[in-house]
């Protein structure tokens, strides 16, 4: 990375986040040298773009994604890595039996209950059609509507 490439990076970011002076924004990364410049630092001003940076060797403490996404990942990759082992003794662990956790290989659409995605129904929204009005089947997206669905699954079941 360089200075004069990472200013093509904000602009592309800016470009995608639809930053403004009118609608801000916040970029939070690391403090690399390359990472801060007089170009850099006016072409954020000029969209509304507000540069936090983080300290050095902090990224365990104090990155969002490191935090919120990679610890817990990583803390649920080893204890399926842990029991995995322990019900293979000798047998080393290859891209095949990681792929297989997931239900990649071989392909397992069952690996998932509907109990796994219930967290991310806070974010369903309903389907739009061209004219920007919901869709006869965005019902079935929606929470609010789900005791309209046949269910062939109880309360139980999911919990």
């Amino acid at each position: 990375m360089t200075a004069e490439l990472f200013v093509e990076v904000l602009k592309h970011f800016i470009k995608h986040s639809g930053s403004s002076k009118e609608n801000p924004s916040v970029l939070i990364y690391d403090n690399h040298e390359t990472h801060i410049s007089i170009d850099i630092v006016n072409t954020a001003r000029d969209n509304g773009v507000s540069i936090l940076t983080l300290p050095p060797h902090s990224s365990n403490k104090m990155q969002p994604l490191d935090l919120s996404v990679y610890a817990p990942f990583k803390a649920y990759y080893h204890s399926a890595m842990d029991s995995w082992l322990l019900q293979n003794p000798g047998v080393p662990i290859s891209f095949y039996e990681i792929a297989e956790k997931a239900g990649i290989w071989p392909f397992n659409d069952g690996i998932f209950t509907e109990a796994d995605f219930i967290p991310s129904t806070v974010t369903d929204r309903p389907l739009l059609q061209n004219n920007g009005q919901p869709s006869a089947s965005s019902s079935t997206n929606s929470l609010l509507c789900r005791e309209e669905q046949p269910s062939t699954s109880s309360a139980t079941d999911i919990l």
